[in-house]
């Protein structure tokens, strides 16, 4: 039995040889396979009779991983022992002597350090992680090992849900950290499939409620959460459920239009036209928006009980319900059930009020532009991601603020594919274990790699959220599902949601 002072003289007679292998060791290559997972590798059981040491450890760091290779008189048995906050691999029959002197700091952002700890006659090699990732064990023929850490990698898994419904989860280490993907890939060719926006809240008018009960409402199978949206729950931009519109488009945003022929993805305007007394016509600027000087609004019973506008400058405004005008008022007219008011204000307010009066005979119709006849239902998000098949991030025209183009974030976005088959994908991010999130042209590379020919950004933050059978897929940022005015719902015939 050799005393640790004679351990010592073997280590520092172990120089030159230490040297050698060193050299050996650098003109090795190790050729990992890509995105493996981890594996432990055992070798034959050292010799009882001399005392296998560490001999020398070398750190190589890049984006795409860190390698440790380790020198040793012999060979050891290795197990893994990792968990969430640590790789952990026990080698069997290595030496404790000395290696705390081997600890040291890596300088990567996710694999900080790597350290030794002592569990009975066993050393365990420890690397704390931010997050998991997969681990490759290489021995060499010198009694070696190298451990190489992939930091960038993907692993995914695929169900059928149901016929015309598929799910995909991802899991992808990048250089910057991980992201935690989810896929909901629809057909909605496919018999017994249906999808379609839905409003939150349960009296028909505008409000907020999570993606998982808007969906558990409606007994569909899986939702995302759609448009964006304003205080109390009013949607920001063209949205029409069954072909009744909502609220009218903002700056012309990309939106996705549903109809009996499939599904597009289009900057779409809609034209209102109200149709007054005498023959006369007027376009609508907007439908359950703000009002602004010199523009015609139409609120319907969607928007609330009145219209909440302020009796600022030149104001009218006229309710109508059955065809016919039954109120005036200059502003904040109660909205009749089952009709609407139509708000003027500046020189619109003026010419209105010449027009219509008590009992005058008025009718509102919808009509959209630039889009194919049959639409059903128009969900408006932005910015565009992609153009046919090529990345078109179009933020500018579309006016978007820095909240939504900078940075990473969680994303939610949803993409047709050149079959029609439809692509809906909720990002995680804002947490550095789990998923940091992707800027707009990640996503919209994302949505390639996806499959995708044409996609459009929806609300992200705080308000993405997936959800299918039952069941929050993701974790949203805040902690919890936010509470949001609308979703974009899928039911399938073949199976039954429930409640």
């Amino acid at each position: 039995m050799k005393t640790p002072r004679q351990l010592n003289g073997i280590l520092t007679a172990a120089g030159a040889t230490t040297r050698l292998l060193g050299l050996l060791l650098a003109a090795s290559l190790f050729v990992a396979p890509a995105y493996a997972q981890a594996t432990a590798t055992e070798s034959a059981s050292p010799s009882a009779a001399v005392p296998n040491t560490l001999l020398g450890l070398r750190v190589e760091a890049a984006p795409e991983g860190v390698t440790f290779k380790l020198a040793m008189s012999g060979a050891v048995q290795v197990r893994d022992e990792s968990n969430d906050a640590a790789y952990r691999l026990r080698l069997v029959g290595l030496s404790p002597y000395q290696l705390p002197l081997m600890s040291q700091p890596t300088t990567d952002r996710i694999l900080p350090e790597l350290r030794w700890e002592q569990d009975g006659p066993d050393p365990i090699l420890v690397v704390p992680w931010t997050y998991r990732v997969p681990v490759h064990v290489l021995p060499d023929a010198l009694g070696g090992l190298t451990l190489v850490f992939d930091k960038v990698f993907t692993q995914s898994s695929e169900r059928t849900v149901a016929p015309g419904l598929r799910y995909r989860s991802m899991r992808r280490g990048t250089p910057d950290g991980p992201l935690s993907v989810h896929v909901m890939a629809v057909d909605p060719k496919v018999p017994g499939i249906r999808i379609a926006p839905a409003l939150a809240g349960t009296r028909g008018r505008f409000g907020l409620e999570a993606v998982s009960k808007i969906a558990q409402r409606h007994k569909a199978i899986a939702a995302i959460n759609g448009a964006y949206f304003g205080r109390g729950g009013q949607p920001l931009g063209l949205l029409m459920i069954q072909g009744e519109l909502l609220t009218g488009p903002i700056y012309a945003r990309t939106a996705l239009v549903l109809g009996s022929s499939g599904a597009v993805i289009e900057r779409s305007a809609t034209v209102a036209v109200l149709e007054l007394p005498q023959g006369q016509s007027v376009e609508v600027d907007g439908v359950n928006q703000p009002r602004w000087d010199d523009q015609i609004v139409v609120y319907t019973d969607r928007y609330g009980d009145r219209t909440r506008t302020e009796a600022k400058g030149r104001t009218f405004e006229a309710a109508v319900q059955n065809g016919r005008v039954v109120a005036i008022a200059s502003a904040d007219l109660a909205i009749p059930r089952g009709g609407y008011v139509v708000s003027a204000m500046g020189g619109s307010a003026e010419w209105l009020e010449r027009v219509l009066a008590m009992g005058a005979a008025v009718s509102l119709k919808n009509t959209l532009s630039d889009v194919y006849e049959g639409v059903e239902h128009v969900l408006a998000g932005g910015p565009r991601l992609l153009e046919s098949g090529s990345p078109k991030i179009t933020s500018d025209v579309e006016r978007f603020q820095a909240d939504v183009v900078r940075g990473r974030a969680p994303r939610t976005a949803v993409g047709v594919t050149p079959t029609g088959e439809l692509l809906l994908v909720a990002v995680d991010g804002r947490d550095s274990r789990h998923s940091i999130g992707l800027t707009l042209t990640e996503l919209a590379s994302l949505m390639q790699e996806l499959g995708a020919q044409d996609a459009l950004n929806l609300d992200g933050g705080g308000s993405t959220t997936a959800y299918l059978e039952g069941q929050t897929l993701n974790r949203p940022s805040d902690g919890s599902e936010r509470a949001v005015s609308n979703a974009l719902l899928i039911w399938s015939d073949a199976v039954h949601a429930g409640n």
